[in-house]
């Protein structure tokens, strides 16, 4: 009998984990998970999770909304002098950090009550 064998307890490994559980419960007894760090790890995400990360655990049937967390209406990240501005709505901002301008960019997709969920992981 095989066994399925995933190096990794991050988010791809975990998430391996139970979609696989999910689409093949008879093999739920047969997967072994390894991950050399301890939990709980601190992230550089600041635990956050974004809506798109939400629908997948939705659809693994957890539902992240009954975990203590913190939503955030706005998020602002730097990268090499650039930088994009995310505000719940239909709107994002792209901002360089070096010139005085922002260029608006309307998405089309139905607007979030939050930007990013802060979810202590312990």
């Amino acid at each position: 009998m095989s066994s399925i064998l995933i190096l990794g307890g991050g988010p791809a490994g975990l998430s391996t984990a139970l979609h696989f559980a999910k689409l093949a419960p008879h093999l739920t007894d047969r997967i072994l998970l390894l991950e050399k760090a301890h939990y709980p790890r601190h992230k550089m995400c600041a635990e956050a999770l974004v809506a798109d990360a939400e629908v997948i655990l939705e659809r693994l049937g957890l539902d992240v909304s009954e975990v203590p967390h913190v939503d955030a209406s706005a998020a602002h990240l730097d990268f090499a002098g650039k930088g994009l501005e995310i505000r719940v709505g239909r709107r994002k901002t792209l901002r360089n950090a070096d010139e005085e301008k922002s260029t608006d960019i309307s998405v089309n997709q139905r607007p979030a009550p939050h930007i990013l969920r802060v979810i202590r992981r312990d």
